[in-house]
């Protein structure tokens, strides 16, 4: 089962799991927020180069992560162990299991460049 969230959150999301697709409303701001908040936590760690902040940043994002699980599932239901949470938004995102996994982050992408027309 995977649980996809749109616009970080903001535009609502599906869960895809063995009984089909189900539609996810919009989640409040502040769970958004505190989903961006991880994203962010995980770009910073991945830029900086100074490997004990490095450490610091990738715990509060565990950290925070695993309220944020314990949030969503609140809001969608219970997660299996096998289920995982996909987060996107404009500026990066993330991935994490409900089992309290790290939140693996995607590779950040920056503007498309080249000539358009």
């Amino acid at each position: 089962m995977s649980t996809f969230l749109f616009g970080g959150g903001d535009a609502g999301g599906i869960i895809i799991g063995p009984h089909g697709i189900k539609p996810i409303p919009p989640f409040d701001p502040g769970l958004s927020l505190q989903m961006k908040a991880i994203s962010v936590l995980l770009q910073a760690q991945t830029n900086v180069g100074n490997k004990e902040t490095q450490h610091q940043l990738a715990e509060i994002a565990n950290r925070l992560n695993d309220l944020v699980v314990g949030e969503v599932q609140h809001a969608v239901g219970s997660m299996d162990a096998g289920s995982s949470i996909v987060y996107q938004d404009a500026d990066g995102g993330f991935t994490c299991g409900s089992t309290g996994k790290p939140p693996i982050p995607f590779p950040h992408r920056g503007p498309v460049r080249g000539e358009i027309g």
